[in-house]
């Protein structure tokens, strides 16, 4: 097709951009057209018509359409002047836990599936691919998950993972715990959590050796409890040595010269 020249003035094709071609709930689109439309509208899946208006501003045309909270989600359809353009609602919603090991879970979503999770830890944020709709965070500890326009705070508790006969062993969380309890083979004990200032601490102290596990809500954590003896004799200006244990071998020993 061959548009005929006027040298007198130039001719501009009607452009209308929308500021995103996804969206979630809450969130506002911006039209934009480089004319003043006579006629604009957007249609949501169900078929509702919401008309649009335009107000000028730095040489384009704007017009605004915010997302509810409980907006319908699927494929819109943006008309201005009968150009047509489209975008899609999503909401996602996040499931995860902690295995022992690792914070892993599923970004739950409807049309477009998320690349990626944001977690935070501390003040640093990171990010995390998405594959199929999971992901691993290789973490011990309380951490914030973010995607998209779900949020979910994973509270980690910590305890340590050794320690000793008749020591007490501390366990920590940011949270009050609905129920915790240890377990030693047929044996059960409840945990009682003491809260200030937004650390809640208990304590229990194993009588004997063995793998206790400690359960916070629906966190299991295991604590391997040992024992070591020491055999020595002095040899000369030698002392000589050994260490008995049940499970983990000890690294060093602590020693004082006494006077």
């Amino acid at each position: 097709v061959k548009l005929p020249t006027n040298n007198s003035a130039n001719l501009t094709l009607p452009i209308v951009n929308l500021s995103s071609s996804f969206l979630l709930p809450n969130q506002t689109l911006t039209i934009r057209a480089n004319f003043k439309p006579t006629q604009a509208l957007i249609q949501d899946p169900a078929g509702n018509i919401f008309k649009l208006k335009f107000v000028k501003s730095d040489g384009f045309y704007i017009s605004k359409f915010r997302l509810k909270k409980d907006v319908v989600l699927g494929n819109y359809t943006v008309v201005v002047d009968g150009i047509v353009k489209h975008f899609v609602v999503d909401s996602y919603s996040i499931e995860a836990k902690f295995n022992g090991t690792a914070v892993v879970g599923k970004v739950h979503y409807y049309f477009v599936a998320p690349k990626f999770v944001e977690y935070v830890v501390g003040n640093k944020r990171r990010r995390i691919e998405v594959v199929n709709g999971s992901f691993v965070i290789p973490i011990k500890g309380t951490v914030l998950i973010e995607c998209g326009n779900a949020k979910l705070r994973i509270n980690v508790p910590k305890v340590k993972e050794f320690g000793f006969v008749n020591e007490s062993i501390t366990i920590t969380t940011g949270f009050k715990p609905c129920v915790a309890y240890v377990k030693f083979g047929n044996t059960t004990r409840n945990l009682t959590f003491k809260c200030d200032n937004g650390s809640c601490i208990a304590t229990f102290k194993p009588k004997v050796i063995g793998v206790y596990a400690v359960f916070v809500d629906n966190v299991t954590l295991n604590v391997t409890i040992d024992s070591y003896r020491i055999d020595a004799s002095v040899n000369g200006s030698t002392v000589l040595g050994k260490v008995s244990y049940h499970f983990i071998p000890p690294k060093f020993v602590n020693y004082t010269v006494m006077p």
